[in-house]
């Protein structure tokens, strides 16, 4: 997970419920939109800091990313698109309470303290820093967050993660549903992470949507992944069964890519969810059949099942997957009723 500084200006963005809010974060967190200037690389659980601009300078709030990156229109009126992340602030401060901008500047000189636009990322080592002067500015402040406490940094969460599974406690939170008005814009896939690329793509929220709803419907809860576990799409308990998901949509150009890319993923969150108590399974879940289905036994060998919508009636989804028969081209079936 990444470290996100924000961006407020008083004078040119009221804050009308600045002192509701400031008053309500000692008690819950408070839920809240921010335009950003970036179109990928946020998302949810991610560290965010909101850097107070023009007068009164200085760290005002905390809290986490809570969505993917949407467009809406500008907050200024002038019909214009912009990008926009949901935020769940569990600390916010008044001005005279603030972080001072001296202050994080002669603590953190390499960080640029300057932005001209919302949503920069503070990297290593300089987020674990930032964490550090937060919590001790908190202190001498006598304030803390509202609902949970402040976790660790995204090295240490990886580190962690990898060591132990990022299994403790319940696995996810309630499922949030993708919202599947939002599309990107066609780009070069390596310049920015593929999957926040994808993310935004309908075609991948629709079936991340629709594979929730199949589990509801044979009553199974769908979960998020909580914010110190693998970015999954979708995953949920069954038996004493973890499943995790991976979600891709697929188009004739980018079917390979897409395949490959979601299996690793698939792979790479069963492995670190797997504990000592606990069996994983992963599916990867895509847009439509393969046009190559020479994929269906891929994913079968390795221990992966390969599902799209047409196909979620007949996948097997709440105990270990039974292995195809010799020579089928097919992919898990459900036992016998």
């Amino acid at each position: 997970m990444s470290t996100i500084l924000l961006t407020w200006n008083p004078d040119k963005s009221p804050w009308d419920t600045y002192a509701d809010d400031t008053e309500q974060s000692k008690r819950k967190p408070v839920a809240s939109s921010h335009s950003v200037a970036r179109s990928g690389g946020i998302v949810p659980g991610d560290r965010a800091f909101l850097l107070r601009q023009g007068r009164e300078r200085g760290i005002v709030a905390s809290g986490r990313i809570a969505s993917e990156i949407y467009p809406e229109k500008h907050w200024d009126g002038s019909g214009k698109i912009t990008n926009y992340c949901d935020v769940e602030f569990e600390t916010i401060l008044t001005p005279d309470e603030r972080l001072p901008i001296e202050v994080l500047q002669q603590a953190l000189p390499r960080v640029h303290w300057q932005p001209q636009q919302s949503g920069t990322e503070v990297h290593p080592p300089a987020d674990g820093q930032l964490e550090r002067l937060w919590r001790e500015h908190l202190k001498q402040t006598g304030r803390g967050p509202s609902a949970r406490p402040v976790e660790s940094t995204r090295r240490e969460r990886t580190s962690r993660a990898a060591s132990r599974g990022a299994t403790d406690g319940p696995l996810g939170v309630g499922y949030r549903p993708a919202a599947e008005n939002v599309a990107s814009r066609a780009r070069d896939p390596w310049t920015v992470d593929p999957d926040v690329v994808d993310r935004g793509l309908r075609g991948h929220r629709a079936t991340q949507n629709a594979a929730a709803q199949h589990l509801r419907d044979l009553g199974i809860e769908p979960r998020s992944p909580r914010s110190d576990e693998p970015a999954f799409d979708l995953a949920w308990v069954s038996r004493a069964t973890v499943f995790v998901a991976e979600v891709k949509s697929l188009t004739a150009r980018n079917e390979e890519q897409q395949l490959r890319l979601g299996l690793g993923q698939a792979l790479r969150y069963r492995q670190l969810l797997r504990n000592a108590n606990r069996q994983v399974e992963a599916y990867l879940i895509v847009e439509r059949e393969p046009a190559d289905l020479s994929w269906a036994s891929l994913c079968d060998a390795l221990g992966v099942v390969l599902t799209w919508p047409s196909l979620f009636a007949k996948t097997h989804w709440r105990r270990e997957p039974r292995r195809k028969s010799e020579g089928s081209d097919e992919t898990v079936r459900p036992p016998p009723p």
